[in-house]
């Protein structure tokens, strides 16, 4: 994956529409880098009790996973849709998470 979501057609729609929250763009299959660079998101995403979006391939159900697992204390999580093949999950920060 690029390093900017802007490089990549898989983030096309966000030069479109507005998006509030913080996109990390991951690979497709699940590595020890994303797995740091997702530990790495929840982290700092908890500390500013922050929401962030996961868009992904379908067949990245590994990063999800990885991520609702991490993120299990501090936020909630659903999916938004699975648009053309290209999944959206919103991570929001739980109420009394700090």
């Amino acid at each position: 994956m690029p390093a900017v979501p802007s490089e990549s057609m898989l983030f096309a729609p966000l030069s479109y529409y507005k998006v509030n929250a913080t996109v990390v763009p991951f690979p497709i299959y699940l590595n020890p880098e994303a797995e740091r660079e997702g530990m790495r998101l929840v982290s700092q995403s908890a500390q500013r009790h922050g929401r962030f979006l996961v868009l992904g391939v379908a067949g990245s159900r590994a990063i999800f996973e990885m991520l609702a697992e991490y993120s299990r204390r501090t936020h909630s999580y659903r999916l938004l849709g699975n648009f053309d093949e290209v999944v959206v999950v919103e991570f929001n920060p739980l109420p009394n998470a700090r």
